[in-house]
């Protein structure tokens, strides 16, 4: 059952409007490498790994670079150990968790 759960999340977490919510300004994967590149950034995979930490025994089926405001915010998308789909908060330039939705 689980795994289905986290099939339909990615699924519905490939239209933006889910995915994304309130961070409509997310960018490319290509994007993505360029931006952490010169902005000197912790890698995505960092940012995964603190979401992780945070949210024990998750499932991170997403995770978008966002602009937010005049800055940038990782958007970790995870399943918990009770099927719920929560948002990781991840400072690009700290990578500490800024908030979890």
């Amino acid at each position: 059952m689980r795994k289905l759960i986290i099939f339909l999340i990615a699924i519905f977490s490939a239209s933006p409007s889910f995915a994304q919510g309130t961070f409509a300004n997310c960018v490319s994967p290509k994007e993505m490498g360029e931006i952490v590149a010169a902005n000197k950034f912790v890698a995505p995979t960092t940012a995964v790994i603190t979401a992780r930490k945070k949210v024990p025994n998750a499932d991170v089926v997403r995770a978008d670079l966002c602009k937010q405001e005049n800055s940038f915010i990782y958007v970790i998308v995870a399943l918990n150990k009770e099927g719920r789909a929560m948002h990781v908060l991840v400072s690009p330039e700290s990578g500490k968790v800024t908030a979890t939705k």
